[in-house]
């Protein structure tokens, strides 16, 4: 018997929906990174909007936020779920590298925003110039430095 719950055309809704497309239909252009890597919906959640949305509810779902898996491998479930703004879900990615520098482990996206550098300076600091992030976060980006990190000379005399 098909329960009546009126509220297919909500955002809450779409995002449900959203998540089984990933997860079952080959043909969505998400299934490659849901489906075929073996993410599925956990059972009470699959077949029960209702179910999905009474945890959503109870568990920080607002319209600014989005839907995140905690571990990234991992199914949609009520473990490994939970509601955030778009920082937090745009810094629980695969493709992330995780760095750690004082003891403290963020992405380099998170150590921009954290330093008030820039994530490219960052990032060619670490991978061409060769820096250790400790050091990449330490030097303020207005100056321009070398390789070993020493601030360059520059010749402001001029001339032709």
């Amino acid at each position: 018997m098909n329960y009546i719950h009126g509220k297919s055309s909500t955002r809450l809704h779409g995002i449900w929906r959203g998540m089984k497309m990933r997860c079952y239909n080959k043909k969505s252009s998400s299934y490659d990174r849901y489906g075929e890597r073996g993410i599925r919906v956990c059972a009470e959640w699959k077949d029960d909007f209702k179910v999905f949305y009474d945890w959503s509810i109870r568990n920080g779902y607002d319209d600014t936020k989005s839907i995140d898996r905690i571990d990234v491998n991992g199914n949609y479930s009520p473990d490994n779920c939970r509601w955030v703004d778009e920082i937090t879900q745009a810094n629980n990615k695969r493709n992330n590298n995780i760095v750690i520098a004082h003891g403290e482990a963020h992405s380099l996206s998170e150590w921009s925003r954290i330093s008030g550098i820039d994530r490219k300076t960052l990032s060619d600091r670490i991978r061409k110039l060769g820096w250790t992030l400790e050091k990449a976060l330490e030097i303020e980006p207005r100056d321009t430095y070398d390789h070993r990190g020493n601030k360059a000379k520059h010749n402001h005399e001029g001339g032709s």
